[in-house]
Formats: C-alpha cells, structure tokens, sequence
C-alpha cells in the first residue's frame, strides 16, 4: 500500500479507473480488489456491493466540487460562486469526468438502474449542495428568494456553457482562458439575475 494511503483510497481509486476502462457491467469486486491490491473480503468489509463501489466513486467526486461552498463561512455570496465555479467547471471538464459521463451513458442504455445510481450521486447530490447554500444566502438577503434548486441547476449550466457538450462529442478540450471568460460571464449573470429586488440592475 502506498504510504499514506489508505484501503477505501486505494479501492476507490482502483475502482474508478476499472469502471472507466471496462464499464459497469464488466466490473468486478474481484478486478477491483485486484488492481487495489486489496482482498475481496476487505473491498466488502467497506462496500457492502458493487453499486456502492460505484456510488462511493461519484459522490467523492462531488465532494471535490463542493469544497468552495462547505469552506463558505461569511465570504461575499459572489466570492463563494466564483471559487465554486472554478472547481467545479475544472472537474465538469476533466477528461475522466467526460470518460466517466460516457461509459455510464453507454451502460444506461442497456441497464437504466446505472444512469439513476449516477445521477443520484453526482449531478443530483451536487445541485442539492448548491442548492442548500443559495438557499441560505436567499434567506440573508444576498439573493432574491426563488426556487434554490432550479437556481443550483441553471447555475451549473451557465458555468459550462457548450463547453462540456463539445468534449462529449469528442472536440478539443477548451483552454484555461475560454474555461475562464466562461465561468467568469456566467456567475456575473447568475448574481445579477438574481440580485435582491429593488437593487439595482443595470
């Protein structure tokens, strides 16, 4: 084991490289205890199934998401959406995070119980985080009140624009600065859209 490692590490890493490279339904605990250097009965000791395996993979990620809203403490409401953005846009744009979107969309296909265990513990557990927090700067008047979680969901989408579609689809990763003049427009947008009523707008 790697100093400074330890067994969920180990078996989480393992495991998300496994699924990336054969996909859920060709994954094993067997192959994931294997390339973690585990035992088997040490992968279920901590994952009592390959479901939680692959959701334990996805809500970690999330977690690096989050890292700018959960260290919040009374920063501006615009400072927090900034570093959240940046985060989060950084890892929405990785290329494992692309791989990952496209082996779980290539599986959903044939087993939709994969394409609901992913959304529920990545892009849903990631919108009700945001959602919390924007619900709370709702609530101290940093926002207008609306609906926080449809604000959460249209958030995410003005951080990465097109720019996740178009790795999707195979194009060029985008530059740091096309990331940067992106990410940068839409929290402008997101804070203004839902500035307090009654300041002003222009």
């Amino acid at each position: 084991m790697p100093k400074g490692m330890d067994n969920s590490t180990l078996i989480l890493d393992a495991a998300r490289d496994v699924f990336l490279e054969r996909g859920y339904g060709e994954t094993s605990m067997d192959v994931v205890a294997q390339v973690a250097g585990v035992s088997k009965a040490t992968v279920y000791a901590l994952f009592a199934s390959k479901d939680r395996v692959f959701a334990a993979v996805i809500e970690r990620e999330g977690d690096r998401q989050t890292a700018a809203i959960d260290a919040a403490d009374d920063a501006p409401v615009d400072e927090v959406l900034r570093r959240f953005a940046f985060d989060s846009s950084t890892l929405l744009l990785s290329p494992s995070n692309t791989a990952m979107s496209r082996t779980v969309s290539s599986e959903a296909v044939r087993s939709p119980d994969v394409g609901r265990l992913f959304y529920a513990n990545g892009p849903d557990r990631l919108i009700g985080r945001l959602a919390g927090y924007l619900a709370q700067a709702m609530k101290r008047g940093e926002l207008r009140k609306a609906d926080s979680r449809l604000a959460a969901a249209q958030f995410l989408a003005v951080i990465v624009g097109d720019l996740q579609l178009r790795m999707a689809m195979g194009l060029p990763s985008p530059s740091r600065a096309e990331q940067r003049n992106v990410v940068t427009a839409g929290v402008e947008m997101f804070v203004r859209a839902y500035q307090p009523e009654g300041r002003d707008r222009g």
